[in-house]
């Protein structure tokens, strides 16, 4: 799901109007007032020895003053700051599987979804690998801001314009569509241990990715943080999103699992391997030998 229909929009104009009138409205024009100067007198020098020591003890009072006020704080923030998220790097596999009474429903899943996601996060780049299904085949350039959906078999790379639900529209868009930016959802008390990691199970109860009607519920390792991936890829003729367990804003760690039951189709997310390390920058260029379309 994606905050791009006629209505969003025009929400998002009104706030930035009502926004820019709140701004404005309260500012007022002030006159100064007129006053008559007295005539200037020469004091004597006994008079501004003594104003010179009283500024000098003045300035003196108002510097330690100031450090008594501001120390104490300054020291608080460096106290008190975060450093910066240590980012996961490296790779994740997670297998998509899917079972249940509804047979039309499984095979209908398994036609349009992947049977397995290799997600690649680099420093200087993100990848997003599938196999099966539509086999989307991700690049992202952080660097040259490009990216391309790869097909393997034509050799092409058609470039794609991206889309963050994450970026600095998030703010704005969080008030229309608050459950794109939040999962609400449940400890069930349980623990897992999903591709090697201990994780904690949540039972998802509102999330705009979670259809009304499905249950659902994820396993989050809190010891690992994925860097936010939650990107839309498209041109006039292609489009590919970022898998579920990436797609899900979970603030208290990485999703390794998620399994969903809708309509009586049980389908499952789950990592089954986790490799960190530095991926090679060549996985986010686009590969020697392939031609690069622009169809947006």
């Amino acid at each position: 799901m994606h905050p791009d229909s006629g209505d969003n929009h025009r929400q998002l104009k009104f706030v930035n109007q009502t926004k820019t009138k709140l701004d404005t409205s309260h500012r007022t024009q002030t006159t100064p007032m007129p006053f008559t100067p007295e005539p200037l007198r020469r004091p004597s020098r006994r008079a501004q020895g003594r104003a010179r020591r009283f500024a000098l003890v003045a300035v003196t009072l108002a510097l330690a003053s100031s450090v008594a006020l501001f120390a104490p704080h300054a020291f608080a923030q460096r106290k008190t700051a975060q450093p910066a998220p240590q980012y996961f790097v490296g790779e994740v596999e997670y297998k998509v599987t899917a079972r249940g009474s509804n047979e039309q429903g499984v095979a209908a899943f398994k036609a349009f979804a992947p049977s397995a996601v290799k997600i690649i996060y680099g420093r200087q780049g993100f990848r997003i690998i599938e196999t099966g299904g539509f086999k989307n085949n991700v690049l992202l350039n952080y660097a040259r801001g490009e990216a391309f959906l790869l097909d393997d078999e034509t050799k092409t790379a058609a470039k794609v314009s991206v889309m963050n639900l994450d970026d600095e529209q998030g703010a704005e868009l969080a008030k229309i569509m608050p459950y794109h930016y939040k999962t609400e959802m449940q400890p069930t008390g349980k623990t897992a241990v999903v591709g090697g990691q201990p994780c904690r199970v949540y039972q998802v109860t509102k999330s705009a990715f979670i259809r009304d009607g499905a249950t659902a519920s994820i396993c989050v390792a809190e010891a690992l943080k994925f860097k936010p991936s939650r990107y839309s890829f498209e041109n006039d003729t292609q489009r590919a999103d970022s898998p579920l367990p990436l797609s899900l804003p979970v603030s208290q760690g990485a999703i390794l699992k998620v399994e969903i039951n809708e309509s009586g189709v049980e389908a499952v997310y789950e990592a089954v391997k986790i490799t960190p390390g530095a991926p090679a920058a060549s996985l986010f260029n686009v590969p020697a030998g392939y031609r690069i379309k622009s169809d947006k």
